[in-house]
């Protein structure tokens, strides 16, 4: 090292040294965390397909959460069906007045 003007010191490289400190050394826990890149493949894996196709009110689950056979993942509106049963119902009865019409 040499000191150049005004007691700044530089090293050999034109740099200012970095300061360090000392303290003593002691014994205490250290937790450990990894960190990692990868990919997980799941043991077990389900498809999951509709019976029937509407839009969604609800979806009773969240991602990662274990469900079993039976539970109810979401409920789809329930205005078109019901709508799809009015008009069946018409029809019948329109079916069963013609019908009586012809007996």
């Amino acid at each position: 090292m040499t000191a150049q003007g005004l007691g700044r010191v530089k090293t050999a490289h034109g740099r200012a040294p970095v300061p360090v400190t000392a303290a003593r050394a002691h014994k205490s826990e250290v937790p450990i965390v990894l960190e990692g890149l990868g990919t997980v493949t799941p043991i077990n894996t389900a498809t999951i397909r509709t019976q029937v196709q509407g839009t969604l009110d609800s979806v009773n689950f969240v991602e990662g959460q274990d469900v079993k056979r039976g539970d109810v993942l979401a409920k789809i509106d329930p205005r078109v069906f019901e709508a799809q049963v009015d008009q069946a119902e018409a029809a019948l009865a329109r079916e069963a007045m013609r019908s009586s019409r012809i007996a």
